[in-house]
């Protein structure tokens, strides 16, 4: 016996709809969730302090931070230096010099950044020999 096909069609349909419906709301795209409501100044506000981390595999012999071309201080002795920057534009640029002992061979500094009611970003830095003198950009997006 066969069965109606009309009948078999919509069980067919039902199931599928059952399988269907979850994964669609477990596949939908989510609107990104921000660490503030949209109402309040958003993190590109000009001026907002950006906590910047400086964490060095083999401690430097000197570390220097320089932004807006000034040579920014950096607090702290040995494998961790740190320093509070101006935000501009939504973006922070920095140059970053560092030498070590002779006999160091390439080495790695870690950066990490940021800025209040944002999420921190990380960048990795690698010295060529025993120096390092490279420009990076960090970058946030208008919540808004």
């Amino acid at each position: 016996m066969r069965g109606f096909p009309l009948w078999n069609f919509f069980a067919v349909l039902a199931l599928l709809a059952l399988v269907a419906i979850p994964l669609r709301r477990i596949s939908a795209p989510r609107p990104p969730a921000f660490p503030f409501p949209p109402g309040q100044a958003a993190a590109a506000a000009p001026g907002l302090p950006v906590s910047l981390r400086l964490r060095f595999v083999h401690a430097p012999r000197e570390a220097a931070l320089f932004c807006d071309g000034k040579e920014q201080p950096l607090e702290g002795q040995g494998l961790e230096r740190q320093a509070t920057l101006p935000l501009r534009e939504g973006a922070l640029e920095v140059e970053v010099k560092a030498t070590w002992a002779d006999g160091t061979g390439p080495t790695l500094i870690e950066l990490r950044a940021a800025p209040e009611g944002q999420v921190e970003q990380l960048q990795n830095l690698w010295s060529e020999e025993t120096a390092v003198d490279e420009w990076l950009r960090f970058h946030w997006r208008n919540p808004t």
